[in-house]
């Protein structure tokens, strides 16, 4: 099946991309020569030279947006937090490195590991900036709203794309220290879910 919007490519690209920089730093951190393909894998792609090669094709995709993205994502211009239940982290907290015990939680999904721990069973959300965003695919931002919710003109804003960048590289395994862990009780995380309720609601009214 053929993507069948603008934003159905682009976000493929952009995935894409995100793929071949969270690889490439994971090379770098490892301190690691350009990888030889294993004989199962594709060897048809090239290793990016550089950082801004291997982030260029982002600027072109989404300008502006990518450049406030990568001020939040690298260089911490906006907080990207991780609320994590509290439920699951009593006897996972001493390996998760980034983790700081209290007030904060997060919503489910399968995928994600932080310093080898699974958080298959973790209900977690993330804070970008101001924005509380239950995934990586929705943001209550007002530029989201207007432009990927009403115009279908982008599938994603500055928080979106910032998020996308952390998490590519935490999944590649790269050390860093742009996602914030927080743990918090039920009770805050239920208020954080209101927060997001009362943002989405509020956004409809300024469309």
């Amino acid at each position: 099946m053929f993507p069948r919007h603008v934003e159905d490519i682009t976000q493929l690209l952009t995935l894409q991309v995100l793929e071949s920089y969270s690889n490439y730093m994971a090379l770098q951190a490892a301190n690691s020569p350009l990888r030889t393909p294993h004989p199962s894998q594709p060897q048809d792609k090239v290793a990016p030279a550089s950082v801004k090669e291997a982030l260029a094709p982002l600027e072109l995709l989404h300008g502006k947006t990518f450049l406030s993205a990568l001020s939040i994502a690298l260089h911490g211009k906006e907080s990207v937090v991780r609320y994590v239940e509290d439920n699951i982290c009593a006897a996972h907290m001493p390996s998760l490195p980034n983790a700081q015990p209290t007030t904060e939680n997060e919503e489910e999904s399968p995928r994600r590991t932080l310093a080898g721990t699974s958080l298959s069973t973790a209900r977690y959300i993330y804070r970008v900036g101001e924005h509380i965003l239950l995934s990586e695919y929705y943001c209550p931002c007002s530029a989201y709203a207007y432009q990927s919710v009403r115009r279908k003109k982008v599938w994603c804003c500055k928080h979106i794309l910032a998020l996308r960048l952390c998490l590519a590289l935490e999944s590649a395994g790269v050390e860093q220290h742009n996602i914030q862990i927080l743990v918090i009780d039920p009770k805050t995380f239920a208020d954080l879910l209101a927060e997001v309720n009362y943002e989405k609601e509020d956004s409809k009214y300024k469309k």
